[in-house]
Parts: C-alpha cells; structure tokens; sequence
C-alpha cells in the first residue's frame, strides 16, 4: 500500500478514471458497461479532493491494501500458522494484479477487494459452529455491494455455492442463513440487474470479449469451482 502511494500522483489520469468521474455526475439506475457504485464513488470523491491526482489514487491504495490483508484473513481461517499467513500476505501484494489496480481508480480494484471479503465472509460463514446469522448477513452485504461494482462477483459465489453441493457440507444449503444472505445480495443488486434487463443486458453486448468468453469457453470458471472444492477437502 505504501508503495502505491509513493507513485499515486504520477502517469496523469487514466481515461477509465476520467470516464467514471463524469459518468457518477450523472443520476441514473446503472450505466450501460457497468454499475453506478464506483462511478458514484469516483465523482465524489474527485469533488472532495478537488481533482488532485495523487488524493484521487489514495481509496485504490487503501482497497489493495485491504485485500492484501484477506489473503492473510483466509489464510487464517483455514489454520495457517502466522508465518503462512504472512507469506498469503506477500503473494497476494507482488501479483501483478494487485500492483496494477491498485494504482487507479476503477471497478476492478474495488470489486476484488469487496468479492474477496465477500468469499472470506462465505468460508467463516461456512464453518462458524454453532451456526450464526451474523457472517452471513456480512457475507450478503458484501455480495450486493460487490455486484452493484461488478455483475461477475455472481458467478464466483455461485461457484463456491457449487463445491459445496459437491464437496459439502450439504447441510448448509438447507440453513435458511445461506438462503436469507442470496436474498439480500439479490435485492441489493436487483436495481441493476433490472435495468441491464430492461435495455436488452447492455453491460454484457458492450463487451465483446466477455461475450467471446461465454462462447468458446462456458467452463472458465471451472478452475474456481476445483479451487473451492480443494479447499472443503482439505477442511
């Protein structure tokens, strides 16, 4: 995180940058490429800011920062000693990913921060004896946040959901928690979801390799699934 703020203010603005700043001054439902949670963001937080690049960088900063911490938090929560806890910490903060994002100020960068809380919450969720509704209520919040960032949060809590039905415990998706948390991450992304519906799911025409993706590879999210999979063995 200190690194990115080091160079927070060089390079100029990215046109992405630009684009959601304008977008978010704008009142409107959604935005046919995307959500309107970090455009509303980006425009506010530019004002607030008075478009000093280097403040502008510092939420981006804050939100790698954040999930280099949740590689730490699964770590741990799958009994990692604190040494292999760290070293989760340390890759997840040197891939290039990570280093990217966290430079500018787009939906990437805080829909991985908030899919990774949202898929730390499912796993505590998962594994809380005795149950409690707590993690999951955190764990639906987060999931609707993340969808009014980026719609392909779904399909990754969709995969987790399935290495559960594979792998267990089955006896979670019969809890009415699991069911009340989809119901709120639903409702909370349901404004988007039925604009996108509306205009003839725009955010998924205007972008061509997504579409491709779809086409020529319907399993893409297969490794994901086998990952979520590996991890209820383990446990």
């Amino acid at each position: 995180m200190l690194a990115l703020l080091l160079v927070a203010g060089r390079y100029g603005f990215h046109g992405d940058e630009f684009y959601f700043v304008v977008t978010g001054r704008h009142l409107q439902v959604a935005a046919p490429d995307n959500p309107m949670l970090v455009p509303y963001l980006a425009a506010g937080w530019y004002g607030l800011v008075s478009g000093h690049l280097w403040a502008f960088r510092v939420l981006p900063a804050l939100a790698a920062g954040a999930y280099v911490l949740l590689g730490a938090l699964m770590a741990r929560e799958f009994s990692a000693a604190p040494r292999h806890q760290l070293a989760a910490a340390a890759a997840v903060a040197m891939t290039p990913l990570t280093l990217a994002v966290g430079h500018l100020f787009s939906t990437t960068t805080f829909d991985m921060v908030t899919t990774a809380a949202a898929v730390w919450l499912f796993v505590r969720a998962m594994r809380s004896e005795p149950q409690r509704w707590t993690p999951w209520i955190a764990a639906g919040v987060l999931t609707g946040v993340a969808m009014e960032i980026k719609i392909l949060a779904a399909p990754l809590l969709v995969c987790c959901l399935l290495g559960v039905v594979i792998c267990g415990p089955r006896s979670r998706l019969l809890s009415p928690r699991l069911w009340t948390a989809v119901a709120i991450a639903l409702l909370m992304a349901a404004p988007n979801l039925v604009w996108q519906t509306l205009h003839g799911s725009l955010c998924f025409r205007s972008q061509p390799t997504l579409r491709a993706v779809v086409r020529r590879r319907p399993l893409h999210a297969s490794p994901w699934c086998r990952a979520c999979c590996w991890l209820w063995v383990r446990w």
